[in-house]
């Protein structure tokens, strides 16, 4: 019988961070212009910006900070007037805050 004794360095993730480029997004074209942009459009348009998640892995007394995670981590939003894209959001209606829910994929 043979016996092999395997060190092994096990990573965590820690102090989840999410940054947004643009934290308020205006009013591009107004519900009063729309008719003039597109006869098909018939709700107001907003700016969109892309939100990045980033957190630090320790492990064996030691860390790496400020890893990209944005790939790894699910946008969401509790709000009908919030479009979630890949890692953007884009505001569908006036009137709302911005909040999102992150969850780590398996």
């Amino acid at each position: 019988m043979w016996v092999v004794q395997v060190n092994m360095l096990i990573w965590f993730p820690a102090n989840l961070a999410v940054t947004v480029d643009d934290p308020v997004l205006n009013l591009i074209i107004p519900s009063a212009s729309l008719s003039q942009v597109s006869s098909s459009c018939t709700t107001p348009l907003y700016q969109r910006s892309a939100v990045y998640a980033t957190c630090d892995f320790v492990g064996g007394g030691t860390s790496i900070t400020g890893v990209d995670v944005t790939t790894l981590v699910t946008f969401t939003s509790s709000s009908a007037l919030v479009a979630v894209i890949n890692n953007y959001i884009q505001v569908c209606g006036s009137g709302c805050n911005i909040a999102l829910v992150l969850f780590y994929l398996a």
